[in-house]
């Protein structure tokens, strides 16, 4: 009864702040304060495409149309085919062109249609005009971790930085900066990658890949891995 309740509170409260924010009588730079909703124990809350979790959660909505998702302590975003966990995660879109995230300590990105694998201390992801990219970032000389699997074959690679980078749906360059290790091994169960009741969303930040040219790019060396006859399903974005 007391989740049930908490349910319909948090709803009216998000309706409410978004009439606020696209009222033309609306005050942006005092009402963008306020925050929509805010958990302060662990609570699992669907605010538009994105299922979050965390001790500490605030949503806030800016005119116009900016929304703002803030997560804390036990952190967790699950998006369409990918999911996020870390210490920290900040979330800014405006639409699935628009989307910025910033995350902070222990992270763990998370895609299933492209099996991809990623873990570093403090991470940004961007889609907008400019382009698609990952850059994962480690510290006090560690490294971050990338893994992508296909056809039963691990790509493990370890750096200091690594940038990741989209330029068209079907191709994923990959940059890793500094103390590069790149190994090819047998696929292992722990590397797959499951998400349950997982459905296409065009805020998903992976929507639309559907990677068949996988390029690495280092300072040290240079490897080009190709899947050659495969059978792809592209995604199509949702309108």
């Amino acid at each position: 009864m007391l989740a049930r309740s908490l349910t319909v509170l948090l709803c009216l409260a998000g309706i409410q702040t978004f009439c606020q924010a696209t009222d033309p009588a609306f005050d942006a730079d005092k009402k963008s304060k306020i925050d929509a909703v805010r958990l302060t124990e662990t609570n699992t809350l669907q605010f538009g495409p994105f299922s979050m979790q965390g001790k500490d959660l605030s949503v806030r909505v800016k005119s116009p149309g900016q929304k703002i998702i803030t997560l804390k302590q036990n952190a967790r975003l699950v998006c369409g085919q990918t999911r996020i966990s870390a210490d920290r995660i900040d979330v800014s879109y405006k639409d699935p062109q628009d989307l910025q995230m910033t995350l902070q300590g222990n992270i763990e990105i998370e895609n299933e249609r492209d099996q991809l694998r990623m873990f570093a201390r403090t991470a940004s992801l961007f889609n907008n005009a400019y382009g698609r990219g990952v850059m994962l970032l480690s510290r006090d000389r560690g490294h971050v971790t990338l893994l992508r699997t296909s056809k039963q074959k691990t790509t493990q690679i370890e750096a200091s930085r690594i940038q990741l980078l989209f330029p068209d749906q079907h191709t994923l360059q990959i940059y890793p900066i500094d103390k590069v290790s790149i190994k090819v091994r047998p696929a292992r169960s722990t590397d797959l990658v499951e998400i349950q009741s997982s459905t296409q969303s065009e805020f998903d930040f992976f929507d639309g890949i559907s990677i068949t040219d996988v390029q690495i790019k280092s300072k040290k060396s240079t490897k080009k891995i190709r899947q050659t006859g495969a059978e792809v399903e592209k995604l199509q974005l949702l309108k």
